[in-house]
């Protein structure tokens, strides 16, 4: 099987500089990006593109109305494709079972009933494939390929089912059949249910066998006799690097059915897609259960080695050791390697905490406490760095920041993109506003009404529990963000006139400004608190700043207590 025509669900981040690399290594493929969302559409067929990848724009400008297309014609697509890509999001869920843990599925199960209704509804293109090739590019939890084929078959043969359509992508509740194991997990030892408490439900007799005798008796086969095959194809992206990490991966996963006919044609066929740039050593291919859980194992495992190196960097500043110095000495070991141990505010991004969060929920429901727990415990470490540097701040600009002007640098999750998802500078921003700081933020690609939208919706979903006497004295946050936050594109206007300046993300023009003109301007005392080991303390020492640099010792310049002394007393607070 040769494939000619691809088509993906979703124009986000993975979506877009995917296909877009597919494209351009791949000319002879016709690639069309697909969204609900016109607006983001318009944008991918415009000049400026709605997110910010070194090397994307000129990828994309090269390709786009060639054989790279974005359209808001999903149904179209879907039935012209022999290649659909999955690329949608799978966030957290914000309620009921595994609320703030497990994955919402809801735009997942919407894209497999959207392109089953595609197939069921439309003629199929005379000459076009029989198979269908269904890859998940989005983060999914183990098996969500299984519940993939059980929507594809079931809608597929339930002929007069009409009501799927683009609007499900947005609006349809997650899927919930008795193989979801948000809400139920069987107990090894009786074969019964129980839920994530533990508590014994009925026991549901037969439905997997039930389920598995359906996939193998219809063969996956719907409208006009076309095939589902469903291939895990994870995306590992840093963002920042995602054009390099494309065009020269460390690897690319393929899961799939190998054990049946048409299940190594698929895998073939994307292997061979795969072929045109990349070296065939570095395509690997395994089942599917294990290829989603990899994608999970490696976030997972990134994310625990920032947490282990943050916990470090708290013990290095109560005694004296420098961070950088103590990675270093560990990375030289060959078993642990130099990379993920720059001590920092935590990871942010779209995924690490998600991905952590999900393993956990797993592990829970799994029946694995000791597992959840664990790792739960990389996400605790994560909320404590960002807390206990926040509360460095306040600590040493003499215990209260209450009105006191404040400049943010770098708003960002990490350089090189304008992407804030669960961005370290929010959760900054969030503590500093508790204490009635007066924030100006600069961030040279973040938009000011992203960083005003994550300011108030994202510290207003989490800061949901606040007692009726907090919400009372705060009033709403929104007011509070307005009130005390200036977002500004000057970065020396920023800093003007302020008691502190604080490094959230590490953007390379930070390392480079003039800071002799920004102390001059500063309020004295003048401070940096440098949250990303970026800048060279010691010439900003000589220049008359105070530098808190994490994972290094900091002595309060309003105390005269000495570490001996602190040591002695087993007190390290400033």
């Amino acid at each position: 099987m040769k494939i000619t025509k691809i088509c993906c669900i979703g124009a986000g981040y993975v979506g877009g500089p995917t296909c877009a690399v597919i494209a351009y290594k791949c000319p002879h493929i016709k690639v069309t990006v697909t969204d609900i969302n016109a607006v983001r559409i318009a944008q991918w067929n415009s000049d400026k593109l709605p997110i910010y990848e070194p090397g994307l724009e000129e990828i994309v400008k090269s390709c786009r109305n060639k054989n790279l297309f974005f359209s808001t014609d999903l149904e179209e697509n879907i039935i012209d494709a022999d290649l659909i890509f999955i690329s949608v999001n799978t966030p957290t869920k914000e309620f009921g079972l595994g609320k703030g843990r497990g994955p919402d599925l809801k735009y997942v199960e919407s894209c497999a009933r959207l392109i089953s209704n595609s197939i069921l509804n439309n003629p199929i293109p005379k000459g076009s494939n029989k198979l269908k090739i269904v890859v998940e590019k989005s983060t999914v939890p183990v098996r969500a390929a299984e519940m993939l084929s059980f929507i594809l078959t079931s809608t597929s043969f339930s002929h007069g089912n009409n009501a799927a359509s683009s609007n499900l992508l947005a609006s349809e509740p997650a899927y919930e059949d008795a193989k979801d194991y948000e809400n139920k997990i069987k107990s090894e030892s009786n074969g019964e249910t129980k839920d994530i408490n533990g508590n014994a439900t009925h026991m549901m007799n037969g439905i997997e066998n039930a389920m598995d005798d359906f996939l193998i008796g219809h063969n996956r086969i719907g409208n006009g006799g076309v095939h589902f095959e469903i291939l895990s194809n994870p995306e590992f992206l840093a963002e920042g690097n995602a054009i390099k990490d494309l065009l020269e991966p460390d690897r690319v996963l393929i899961g799939g059915h190998g054990d049946t006919k048409n299940g190594k044609i698929a895998i073939r066929a994307l292997c061979e897609l795969y072929c045109n740039w990349i070296p065939s050593d570095r395509i690997i291919t395994t089942n599917t259960w294990s290829s989603e859980l990899s994608k999970l194992a490696a976030n997972a495992f990134l994310a625990q080695r920032i947490s282990s190196i943050n916990a470090i960097s708290a013990i290095c500043e109560a005694t004296g050791a420098h961070v950088g110095e103590v990675a270093h000495a560990i990375g030289r070991d060959h078993r642990i390697g130099p990379h993920f141990l720059k001590a920092s505010l935590g990871f942010g991004g779209s995924c690490f905490k998600k991905d952590v969060l999900h393993l956990v929920y797993l592990s829970e429901c799994l029946n694995l406490p000791e597992v959840a727990a664990y790792w739960q415990q990389v996400i605790a470490l994560n909320e404590y760095q960002r807390k206990r540097f926040s509360d460095t701040i306040v600590s040493s600009l003499f215990k209260t920041v209450s009105n006191k002007k404040i400049a943010l640098l770098g708003f960002s999750f990490k350089e090189n993109t304008g992407d804030t998802r669960e961005s370290s500078a929010i959760h900054v921003c969030r503590y500093l506003l508790e204490e009635r700081a007066k924030l100006t933020i600069y961030d040279p690609k973040v938009e000011k009404a992203q960083i005003q939208w994550d300011l108030k919706h994202y510290a207003s979903f989490h800061e949901g529990e606040k007692s009726s006497a907090e919400t009372k004295e705060w009033g709403s946050i929104e007011d509070l963000v307005d009130e005390n936050v200036a977002i500004v594109e000057d970065v020396y206007l920023a800093t003007e006139g302020a008691h502190a300046i604080v490094i959230c993300t590490e953007w390379q023009e930070f390392k480079t400004l003039d800071y002799q003109r920004i102390y001059d301007h500063m309020c004295k005392p003048a401070f940096i608190f440098d949250g990303r080991i970026l800048l060279n303390a010691e010439k900003l020492k000589k220049i008359g700043f105070h530098v808190h640099t994490i994972g290094s010792s900091f002595p309060s310049p309003h105390s005269r207590k000495s570490f001996s002394s602190a040591r002695a007393a087993g007190d390290f607070s400033l």
